[in-house]
């Protein structure tokens, strides 16, 4: 049986599958393994890397996409006679955020892979936790002293990953909400400005003239009171925290059950905006367990990933956010600058509006 030339290493910054499929494009593009020959099978290189059958079938799977091999039952995986493109950079994935498991994170990451692949660029990623940043800058220090990195795209606006990239001397841009730092090339960040402008909008179209916002992290919510307000929408918030939502997205699914059950114990809103995607999912349950009408005695209205709406016996109105459509422009921003040497895109996803049973105007 033919011996993979590469190994991997479970204490890297780059993810198993990362490391296995450059390890097999490295391997046919160098000639290692020239078209026509057949690769070892997915439980084969399973057992010799040390990897669990998914990661594998995932890197291959990968292969496939880009037309390097084939693979089918019986037949094997099969190195094809086809031209192999060489990379046309190295990008960096540095992410961060809480919750990065995530259903947004994962469709929004296999988004960006994959027009990262079309693009033509070599795509590497690391997580760097709260709570985990000495530790993960180490490896990240590694990384970037022992690989050609030409541009890195990170989670965040973290002054010590900036920094560390800097001495390096690479150039970076940022996935995030907040200002984009003197130092990045450019930001991506959802368009929450918008989305709140679409929502006051179809809410003051119903006739609706108070709304409940229960948010995550955001007490105030003053942006959106601002936006609400000049649509003559009055805006009470109720912030969905708690001491342990840095467990998980169970947690936070909890903290929304909990916020939208004190809530409606105490009264039963006009209308009632959750506006966070987990928080929903907890302030829904919430909402049915207490059996309040929807939409005769409370309009309801959630925030959600597209393709991943909370669940609710009618169909939910809810703003939604596409994270694959995040993935792409993540792609964008890192082509904008390596390709086209355009500093400073400014890239945004605008949130829309998408009308179920669970509001109606008012008569």
């Amino acid at each position: 049986m033919i011996s993979l030339p590469f190994r991997v290493d479970h204490e890297h910054g780059a993810t198993l599958t990362e490391q296995i499929y450059a390890g097999l494009f490295e391997a046919i593009q160098s000639g290692s393994f020239a078209p026509g020959c057949r690769l070892p099978g997915i439980h084969d290189m399973s057992r010799e890397l040390g990897a669990s059958v998914m990661v594998v079938r995932n890197a291959v799977r990968r292969l496939v996409e880009r037309g390097l091999v084939s693979a089918r039952p019986r037949a094997g995986i099969t190195v094809l006679d086809a031209p192999v493109a060489v990379w046309r950079r190295h990008v960096l994935h540095i992410m961060g955020a809480p919750g990065a498991s995530g259903y947004f994170f994962t469709i929004r990451n296999a988004a960006f892979q994959s027009a990262m692949d079309e693009k033509g660029f070599r795509l590497s990623s690391i997580h760097i936790h709260p709570g985990d940043d000495a530790q993960a800058l180490r490896r990240l220090q590694a990384i970037l002293d022992t690989q050609a990195i030409h541009f890195a795209l990170v989670d965040g606006t973290s002054p010590a990953i900036a920094a560390l990239l800097d001495a390096h001397g690479i150039a970076y841009g940022c996935v995030t909400q907040d200002k984009r730092p003197a130092g990045a090339c450019g930001t991506v960040r959802v368009e929450n400005a918008a989305g709140d402008e679409a929502l006051a909008a179809y809410i003051a179209s119903l006739g609706v003239r108070s709304v409940c916002a229960v948010t995550f992290r955001d007490p105030e919510g003053a942006a959106m009171v601002r936006v609400f307000k000049r649509h003559g929408i009055a805006v009470r918030v109720q912030s969905a925290d708690s001491s342990d939502v840095a467990v998980g997205l169970e947690a936070i699914e909890r903290a929304g059950y909990e916020a939208v059950r004190d809530l409606l114990s105490e009264d039963i809103p006009e209308c009632l905006y959750i506006a966070d995607d987990y928080v929903a999912r907890g302030g829904v349950m919430a909402v049915v367990e207490a059996g309040v009408d929807v939409p005769g005695q409370m309009q309801l209205i959630t925030s959600a990933n597209r393709g991943h709406a909370p669940f609710f016996p009618k169909a939910l109105t809810h703003l939604e956010i596409d994270p694959a459509k995040m993935g792409s422009l993540m792609a964008d921003l890192c082509d904008r600058v390596l390709t086209h040497g355009r500093l400073r895109p400014e890239l945004g996803a605008v949130p829309r509006v998408v009308v179920g049973a669970t509001t109606c105007a008012k008569r």
